[in-house]
C-alpha cells in the first residue's frame, strides 16, 4: 500500500514553476502526482485557474487528464469552486484540448440517475461548465433538461438553450411551464432574439402574474426598442404588491435609461427597507452608465420644426450631429426622452425619412449687385447654413437670374450647355455634373459670388427649367428651391408657360420650394403649383428670418429626425419642451418652445 506524501511548500514551489516556466523534468512531476494525488490536484487547480498557457501548463492538463483526475476535480464543488472551474475548461479549451466530450459524457451519465438535490447541482454545474466552452452543446441532451423533474434545472436549462439554440418558438412553448422560474428564464432567453420574432411573446409576458416574469418581459420589449416598455415599467413601480416593485426597479437599473432617475429618486425618499436599496442600486447602474455615454462626444441637438396639432399632438423635426462623425441614423427610438410641461411623455415614435436617399438640390436665386441688400445677405446666410447641413454624397446646383434695374439677362434655353459658373470663382479646370456640385468649399464660393450677368437668365422660370433639366438627368430625391423677387422681368407669367412648368416638375417629381418676403398675388399660380406637390412648400418669411426658415426647411431633408407624440388636452401648447439623447454615441440636450417655432407662414401639402 502506498502512503501519501504530504507537498512541502518547496515541493508546490517547484510544481508551481513547472506549471508557468515548464523547468522541472516530467518524470519529477509524475513522481510528485503519485506521492499525493489529492495535494497535488488541490495545488493544480489553484494554478490552472490563473497560469497562462505555457508548454508546463499544457503538460500538467495533460497529466491530469491521463490519471483521470481533471474531471474528478471539475466535478467536485469542495475540491474546486464553480468560478475556478470555469476558468480551468475554458483555459484548457484555449490550448487546444477540449473537454467537451467527457462534460457531455457526463452531463449525459447524470440525467440517467434518479434524480436527487446532489444530482440536480452537478447538473446545474456541468451545464454552466459546457456553456462557456460550447454554444451547441445542449442540443443532445436538449429533451431531457427542459422535462428534468428539478424546476432549477429546467429553469436554468431554458436560459442555457434558449441562448445557444435561438429557438424563440421552443422558448414560447416553456412560457406555459408551470413553474414561474422557468418562464422567467423562457423570457430571459428571448432577449437575444429580433423583434419580430418575439415581441407578442414579450407582450403577453409583459401581463404575467409573477413578478419577475413581468420584470423580464419589460426589459425584453426595452432591448428590442420598444417604447411601450417605458411605460409598463412606470406603471409596474406603482404595483401595490412589493415584489412587482421591486422587479420594476430592477428593470429600470438593467435597462441603465436616465429617464427612470427622477421615478427611482422619488422611490428612494418614499419607502424604507427593500424598495429603498433597490432603488438606490438602479440609481447607482444608470449613473454609471451615464457616465461612460457622457464620455463620448457630444450630440448636437437643433430643431427644425415643431408643430402642435388640433388633436393634441406633436411633431418636432430635429437635426443632430456629433463632432465624432458618428453614424446617427443607428440612433435607437429609447435613446431619445421628452418631457412637456415637466411630464415625461411615454408614448412615441422616432423616424428618419430619407435616411439613405440621395439628395440632389438645385437653388434659383435673383442677382443682385449690392453687397448689402438685405434680401442678397439673408439667401446667401441661409445657403452657408444648409451646406453645414449637407452630407458628404448630396449634390447642389445654384443658378441666378436678373431683376430689373440690372439689363437683361441672357436668353437662354432650358437645355443650353453654356458654363454655369464663372472661372474667377471655381478656376477653368473645376468640372460639374451637369452643374452639380458636392465639395462644400466650392459651393460656398458660389453662394458669396455676385455671379456675373452674362451667365444669368432672364427670369425666375427660365432659371428653374435649366435647373429642372439637370436634376432629371440624375438619380436621387430631386428639390427644387426658387427665392422669388418682386422685380423678376417674367411676372405675372401666361398660364401656358406656367403649365409647362407644372408639367414638367410633376413628370420629373421634382419638389419645390418658393420663398417670398411679402404675400402677393402675382405668385399665386406658382403657390398652387408648390402645394399641389407632395411635399412641397410655399414660405412668407420676413426678410431677417429668412435664414433660419431656409435652415429649417432643408435640416427636414438630410438625415432628419421626426418624433411624433400627444398629450392631454390640458398641457399648454406654449410651454417648454425638454428633449434629450442619450447613447452609446454620445449625449445631448436641448430645451424649447413649441410656440417659438412659428417664425414664419409655411404652407406645404398635406
Amino acid at each position: 500500500m502506498s502512503t501519501k506524501v504530504a507537498l512541502t511548500p518547496d515541493t508546490a514551489s517547484m510544481l508551481q514553476s513547472y506549471a508557468q516556466d515548464g523547468f522541472t523534468d516530467k518524470a519529477s512531476l509524475e513522481r510528485l502526482l503519485e506521492a499525493n494525488p489529492d495535494e497535488f490536484c488541490r495545488i493544480a487547480v489553484e494554478m490552472l485557474a490563473t497560469a497562462e498557457s505555457t508548454p508546463g501548463f499544457r503538460y500538467l492538463v495533460h497529466l491530469l487528464i491521463k490519471h483521470g483526475l481533471l474531471m474528478k476535480v471539475l466535478a467536485d464543488p469542495e475540491r474546486c469552486r464553480l468560478e475556478e472551474a470555469i476558468s480551468i475548461v475554458k483555459a484548457v479549451a484555449q490550448i487546444g484540448s477540449s473537454l467537451e466530450p467527457q462534460l457531455e459524457r457526463r452531463l449525459g451519465a447524470l440525467l440517467q440517475e434518479p434524480p436527487s438535490s446532489l444530482v440536480s447541482a452537478r447538473i446545474y454545474r456541468f451545464m454552466q461548465l459546457l456553456s462557456e466552452i460550447s454554444k451547441n452543446c445542449f442540443l443532445l441532451y436538449q429533451s431531457e433538461l427542459i422535462s428534468y423533474p428539478d424546476p432549477i434545472v429546467r429553469a436554468s436549462a431554458v436560459l442555457l438553450i434558449g441562448r445557444a439554440g435561438k429557438n424563440p418558438d421552443l422558448m414560447g412553448r416553456m412560457l406555459l411551464d408551470p413553474d414561474p422560474r422557468v418562464q422567467a428564464n423562457a423570457v430571459e432567453a428571448l432577449w437575444i432574439f429580433k423583434e419580430d420574432a418575439c415581441k407578442p411573446m414579450l407582450f403577453t409576458a409583459a401581463k404575467s402574474k409573477d413578478h419577475r416574469v413581468a420584470g423580464n418581459a419589460a426589459v425584453g420589449l426595452y432591448r428590442i426598442d420598444e417604447v411601450r416598455s417605458i411605460g409598463l415599467l412606470l406603471e409596474m413601480a406603482q404595483h401595490k404588491d412589493n415584489l412587482f416593485r421591486l422587479a420594476a426597479i430592477w428593470a429600470m437599473g438593467e435597462t441603465g435609461d436616465s429617464r427612470f432617475v427622477p421615478e427611482l429618486t422619488e422611490m428612494v425618499r418614499k419607502f424604507v427597507g427593500d424598495d429603498r436599496v433597490a432603488s438606490l442600486r438602479a440609481l447607482a447602474r444608470i449613473r454609471t452608465r451615464s457616465l461612460s455615454r457622457a464620455a463620448q462626444p457630444r450630440i448636437e441637438i437643433r430643431v427644425a420644426r415643431a408643430e402642435t396639432g388640433q388633436d393634441s399632438s406633436r411633431r418636432v423635426v430635429l437635426k443632430l450631429a456629433s463632432a465624432s462623425g458618428a453614424d446617427l441614423q443607428t440612433l435607437r427610438v429609447t435613446d431619445f426622452a421628452i418631457w412637456e410641461a415637466n411630464t415625461l411623455v411615454c408614448a412615441y415614435s422616432v423616424s428618419i425619412p430619407n435616411a439613405t436617399v440621395l439628395l440632389v438640390a438645385g437653388f434659383v436665386t435673383p442677382r443682385i449687385l449690392s453687397e448689402v441688400d438685405p434680401y442678397r445677405i439673408a439667401i446667401a446666410q441661409g445657403l452657408s447654413r444648409c451646406l453645414s447641413l449637407k452630407r458628404p454624397e448630396d449634390i447642389w446646383r445654384i443658378d441666378r437670374y436678373t431683376v430689373e434695374g440690372q439689363g437683361i439677362g441672357m436668353p437662354v434655353p432650358r437645355s443650353a450647355s453654356i458654363p454655369l459658373y464663372d472661372d474667377v470663382v471655381l478656376g477653368p479646370t473645376v468640372r460639374t455634373q451637369f452643374g452639380f456640385l458636392g465639395v462644400p468649399d466650392l459651393l460656398n464660393k458660389v453662394v458669396s459670388a455676385i455671379g456675373s450677368r452674362e451667365r444669368a437668365v432672364a427670369d425666375i422660370l427660365t432659371a428653374a427649367d435649366r435647373v429642372n433639366d439637370g436634376l432629371a438627368k440624375l438619380s436621387g430625391k430631386h428639390h427644387l428651391f426658387l427665392f422669388l423677387h418682386p422685380a423678376s422681368r417674367e411676372w405675372p407669367v401666361p398660364p401656358p408657360r406656367l403649365q409647362l412648368f407644372a408639367d414638367f416638375v410633376k413628370s420629373e417629381r421634382i419638389v419645390p420650394h418658393a420663398f417670398t418676403l411679402e404675400a402677393s398675388a402675382q405668385w399665386n399660380g406658382l403657390r398652387e403649383i408648390c402645394l399641389a406637390t407632395d411635399g412641397g412648400t410655399f414660405t412668407v418669411s420676413p426678410v431677417e428670418e429668412l435664414p433660419d426658415v431656409l435652415e429649417k426647411l432643408y435640416s427636414e431633408l438630410v438625415g432628419r429626425f421626426e418624433i411624433f407624440y400627444k398629450v392631454p388636452g390640458s398641457i399648454d401648447p406654449a410651454g417648454e419642451v425638454r428633449l434629450t439623447v442619450s447613447s452609446d454615441l454620445g449625449c445631448g440636450e436641448i430645451a424649447f418652445s413649441l410656440a417659438n417655432h412659428a417664425l414664419h407662414i409655411t404652407e406645404r401639402q398635406e
